[in-house]
């Protein structure tokens, strides 16, 4: 449970980054905004990953695995949890039209589901703990 606490919170950070290099992107620069949008979670998932490789997981993380491959799991993991936020946003939004005039709904429980998935396979694919370590010790 401690663990899903952290991780939230490093959710939380990773929005903070996101939305703040969207927004100095926008208005410091000439960039187009989707590519402005794909910099910023680029870069909001990079920290995310730092934060979580060394707070949330860290009791996880083995430290032969390549650095690089655990990145590209991570970053896979996340996109496919923010195609999963989208689409939950979508269908709600189809199912029930009135939530257009609070999409903070869908986009809360977009967010929900998509954290729930990120985390289970955050922990499962990406920071999952060795199964044998090399003096003989079982593993977590």
């Amino acid at each position: 449970m401690r663990n899903l606490l952290r991780f939230g919170i490093v959710g939380i950070l990773g929005f903070i980054v996101d939305a703040g290099v969207l927004s100095l992107l926008i208005e410091l620069t000439e960039v187009n905004i989707y590519l402005a949008r794909l910099i910023s979670f680029v870069v909001a998932v990079l920290s995310t990953w730092f934060v979580n490789r060394n707070f949330t997981f860290r009791h996880m993380r083995v430290t032969e695995r390549s650095i690089h491959g655990e990145y590209f799991r991570y970053f896979g993991v996340q996109t496919c949890g923010a195609a999963i936020n989208l689409l939950v946003f979508f269908f709600l939004i189809q199912m029930i039209p009135m939530l257009r005039l609070i999409p903070v709904v869908p986009l809360a429980a977009g967010s929900i589901v998509a954290l729930a998935f990120n985390y289970v396979a955050a922990r499962r694919f990406v920071f999952r703990a060795a199964s044998h370590y090399s003096d003989g010790r079982r593993g977590l």
